[in-house]
């Protein structure tokens, strides 16, 4: 992302031209970025401001004024949700609804959801499967990860959605998206040919283009190198070793303990050495 200090100046201008008594006081822009997809991140000195500036009429007033065509959108968090029924249709607005009201939601917080394994790949006796649920509201998903989430009367444990490494979808190498690789051909995640891994027809066969070994795919979760440059991200991101999303409130900003050494949680002086 590339920070620009005349979009900062050029926003607080619009702020503080809306008339309007709610305004928080002092509200301003301290930082703004433009991301590769040419989208404008603002940040807001406080969330009061933030609230404000996302109100209806105040959204329309800004976006107006600061440029042609311009909309705000809401920010979403994304919630993994093991071991779903697969009665559950995450393309039915029905099933979403519901899902809010059986965990004492407001209407429309759950965006969307999606199962995360394409149905195709389900095993023939496959109950169960893995969803991706985004929602609107960081205090509400705060307090699914705590409490628990309620999808066809079952309690689901749902965790934060980390930021992991990118791998190319069509050359399977990493740091890079599939838009742009410079790969002229395709790459299969399953079998390694050179197509594309939905129309792969070996699905007997297995091979991993990062590990180079026939034990797994690529796409393998449990592969060895995925695992090691998920390490790296979250060395390098604060917020992937806490299992909430940070907020003001204290008990959002713990951090996931680390584990314990063998050495020190089974001490050597209390072992049993069998004859």
């Amino acid at each position: 992302m590339l920070i620009f200090a005349d979009v900062v100046n050029k926003a607080n201008q619009v702020i503080a031209a809306i008339n309007d008594h709610d305004k928080p006081k002092n509200a301003k822009v301290e930082v703004a970025y433009k991301t590769r997809y040419h989208a404008v991140v603002l940040t807001l000195n406080n969330r009061e401001a933030a609230d404000w500036l996302r109100s209806c009429d105040i959204e329309m007033a800004f976006t107006e004024a600061f440029a042609e065509g311009s909309h705000i959108r809401e920010h979403c968090y994304n919630l993994i949700a093991p071991r779903v029924p697969i009665t559950f249709d995450p393309s039915n607005e029905q099933h979403l609804r519901e899902v809010e009201e059986a965990n004492n939601l407001d209407k429309g917080v759950i965006h969307k959801a999606k199962w995360i394994k394409p149905i195709r790949k389900r095993c023939l006796d496959q109950t169960h499967a893995y969803t991706i649920l985004t929602s609107s509201s960081i205090d509400a998903t705060n307090h699914l990860i705590r409490d628990g989430l309620c999808i066809c009367n079952v309690l689901i444990r749902p965790t934060k959605q980390k930021q992991e490494p990118i791998q190319c979808m069509k050359c399977r190498q990493w740091g890079h998206f599939a838009k742009d690789c410079q790969e002229e051909n395709d790459t299969c995640g399953t079998c390694e040919g050179k197509h594309c891994s939905n129309t792969c027809t070996s699905r007997d066969k297995a091979y991993c283009v990062s590990c180079k070994v026939d034990t797994h795919p690529s796409s393998d979760r449990t592969c060895l190198e995925f695992m090691h440059r998920c390490a790296i991200v979250d060395e390098r991101n604060l917020e992937n070793r806490m299992p909430y999303f940070p907020t003001e409130q204290d008990w959002t900003m713990t951090m996931r303990p680390e584990r314990i050494p063998m050495e020190e949680h089974f001490l050597a002086k209390f072992a049993i050495n069998n004859p």
